[in-house]
């Protein structure tokens, strides 16, 4: 719990910081950086599912690695109008 709120509290300043410099980093821009920031804590979904009795450790521990990031990013940037803005703020942290 607690590195997921780190990752929240950095995404959040560094974007603060960054707005005062540019525009881009709006408070909608911002919430996609904050939720880009927990998507390497996505693993944590392996949790809930050992308590049903599925061991899926080995299948999404991916998504610790940078790669796995990526990959999120790029799904969840084909939900908005705008992909490509959509992906770099998703992956920025």
């Amino acid at each position: 719990m607690p590195d997921g709120v780190v990752h929240l509290a950095v995404a959040w300043s560094v974007c603060r910081i960054l707005s005062f410099r540019y525009p881009q980093f709006n408070p909608a821009n911002t919430v996609l950086v904050m939720v880009g920031s927990i998507f390497p804590d996505a693993i944590k979904i392996a949790i809930l599912t050992e308590l049903v009795g599925y061991d899926v450790w080995d299948y999404i521990y991916v998504f610790h690695f940078p790669v796995g990031t990526f990959l999120l990013a790029g799904i969840a940037a084909l939900l908005f109008r705008e992909k490509k803005s959509t992906f770099l703020f998703l992956s920025m942290e």
